[in-house]
């Protein structure tokens, strides 16, 4: 057998020790990684989800002029789906559908705000209505 080396310990001339090409140190923080839950969101950020996903600014909530209402539409309609277990409770599964109602409401990324929270939030509340009326169905209907 042959005497070769195939790793060897690198020293610095300081006296640490060089970390091989595509680790990270152990000592920088991991949380920014890490995926807020869907639900839990609002109280990490301080803001809803749909605020950042459709980049509303900071006067989203203003009285005058805001989109208030139609905020807490969406997120009422997501965290209804994630609590009755229709969806999962993360921030990507959410992208993800509003990614499809935008592909079939036929809305583009390069539209305006105003009519992508408009169009996503009125099809958001047929869908709630249609979701009450087919409950009151199984709730009250004799078959």
């Amino acid at each position: 057998m042959s005497d070769t080396v195939f790793r060897a310990k690198v020293e610095r001339r300081d006296g640490q020790e060089e970390l091989p090409k595509g680790k990270i140190p152990a000592e920088t923080p991991r949380e920014d990684r890490v995926e807020v839950p869907y639900l839990d969101y609002e109280q990490a950020k301080g803001k809803p989800f749909a605020v950042e996903y459709f980049g509303l600014s900071n006067t989203w909530d203003d009285p005058d002029g805001g989109f208030s209402q139609e905020v807490a539409l969406v997120e009422e309609y997501f965290e209804n789906k994630i609590k009755s277990g229709g969806m999962a409770n993360s921030q990507s599964a959410v992208k993800k559908e509003l990614k499809e109602i935008e592909k079939l409401a036929n809305l583009e990324k390069d539209e305006r705000t105003v009519v992508r929270l408009g169009t996503i939030s009125a099809y958001l509340k047929f869908l709630m209505e249609c979701d009450k009326i087919k409950y009151n169905l199984r709730r009250y209907a004799s078959t």
